[in-house]
């Protein structure tokens, strides 16, 4: 709760950044914080995340036109890769940036760094909610202002859209297949 409000305290209206730049925030693993193995808990890692991407998109000013339009962005998938742990008491930086937008959603890239050396890497997508309901990405940057295109996005997070597409189709035909197996078994 503390790194919010500093999130929030150090941050005004008046953006700070460009949209498509990167900002960070600096933390220290605590106790509250640690698995077992007395590192950064896997859960833990997502808090972090949220608190470095509402700093970048309050550095940005895109929060403050997002919240003035009663437009939400939400979470919808997250890919992590953890390359180094982070151990009790370990000071780290999280950074975030949004690498663009496509059709539908909008693609974020974050990194832990600690010593100079990557620990975390992942990439975010979230979708725009206008009024109760997930818009296309382009249609709601306009709303808010925002008319500068997507820079194109990077050839992993290609890869990662193609990989979600195939497990929704993969997830829809199991459950398609569950449901007519089970009909099966009633008749």
């Amino acid at each position: 709760m503390f790194l919010l409000w500093k999130v929030l305290a150090h941050r005004n209206a008046a953006p700070s950044i460009d949209l498509f730049d990167e900002a960070s925030i600096d933390c220290r693993v605590g106790l509250t914080d640690i698995d077992l193995n007395l590192h950064l808990n896997n859960a833990k890692y997502l808090k972090y995340m949220d608190l470095a991407r509402l700093d970048n998109m309050l550095q940005n000013g895109l929060m403050w036109k997002f919240l003035r339009s009663n437009t939400r962005p939400i979470i919808t998938n997250t890919e992590i890769s953890y390359i180094k742990e982070l151990r009790t008491f370990s000071r780290f930086s999280v950074s975030a940036r949004i690498l663009g937008y496509d059709e539908k959603y909008v693609y974020s890239e974050q990194r832990f760094t600690s010593e100079g050396r990557l620990c975390t890497h992942a990439f975010t997508r979230l979708a725009t909610v206008y009024k109760g309901r997930a818009r296309p990405a382009p249609e709601v940057f306009a709303h808010v202002g925002i008319t500068r295109p997507s820079p194109a996005l990077p050839e992993p997070v290609l890869a990662w859209k193609e990989m979600l597409d195939a497990k929704k189709q993969y997830a829809l035909g199991t459950s398609a297949r569950a449901a007519m197996e089970k009909q099966k078994d009633v008749t």
